[in-house]
């Protein structure tokens, strides 16, 4: 006897698949494969990051000291909008409002570029500190995080061309043009000199940060250089004290090193 025939019809037999496939991608089974086929997908679609693609500029402003204010009061005011861009998605370029503006007049007596310079350089540190806590991670996924960072500075180099590109809002939005450009170019080659480090495995990367090799570390030595650089100063023995409590404290997790890097 022959087998006999579940389908009768061609039209039956494609219903049938189709009902297979169905209850298949229904199933644990079958969610599981296709989680498993989207993260092949990501992690292959990720196209690495080359120092190439930071545009020369960016390498030359990062490079470029930023002077900081020893006389900062901070608060911290999540009202009071200063961050230039440079700390959201998509890292475009807004200028802060008037009392953005007055609140940061009142809180340093060293002028607005050297207040925002402190600011920045706080945050700077502040997520530093954060990255390595997410990228030190036992277990954590590398390529998750790879993947973020690269689309991270995609973003930032984006935004930080399109700016770098207008002329013509130079003379219309003055330091604070110059500030998100110091700024975004600093965050932009230290972020991808992070990863590198990263990406050559867990151990390598604990071992950077135990000899304050990070760039944020960095920041530590570049204040300290610059200070040592300076002619001696006239102010009174407490004000120096003063200087070097804010200076302490703003560094306060990270060693001196012996590698001569920039702020």
């Amino acid at each position: 006897m022959g087998r006999r025939a579940l389908y009768f019809t061609l039209a039956e037999r494609k219903a049938a698949k189709r009902a297979q496939h169905a209850k298949y991608a229904r199933s644990d089974r079958g969610k599981a494969t296709r989680a498993r086929a989207r993260s092949q997908h990501t992690q292959h679609s990720v196209t690495p990051f080359s120092s190439e693609d930071i545009p020369v500029a960016a390498h030359a402003r990062a490079a470029v000291y930023s002077v900081l204010s020893w006389t900062l009061s901070w608060s911290g005011d999540e009202d009071v909008v200063v961050d230039l861009g440079l700390r959201q998605p998509p890292y475009a370029f807004v200028t802060p409002d008037a009392a953005a503006i007055a609140a940061v007049e009142e809180c340093g007596n060293d002028g607005v570029e050297r207040t925002l310079n402190s600011i920045h350089c706080a945050w700077v540190r502040e997520e530093g500190r954060a990255r390595f806590e997410a990228w030190s991670t036992r277990g954590s996924e590398e390529k998750d995080f790879v993947a973020a960072a690269t689309a991270e500075l995609g973003e930032r180099v984006r935004a930080w061309n399109t700016v770098a590109a207008n002329e013509s809002s130079a003379e219309e939005h003055g330091c604070f043009r110059k500030l998100y450009l110091d700024w975004g170019a600093k965050r932009i080659v230290w972020l991808w000199e992070e990863l590198e480090v990263r990406r050559k495995g867990l151990e390598a990367y604990l071992a950077a940060r135990r000899h304050s090799e990070l760039p944020t570390q960095r920041l530590y030595e570049a204040n300290i250089s610059y200070i040592e650089s300076l002619p001696p100063l006239e102010e009174s023995e407490e004000e120096l004290s003063d200087s070097g409590d804010w200076l302490s404290e703003m560094f306060e997790d990270y060693q001196f090193t012996s590698h001569a890097y920039t702020l």
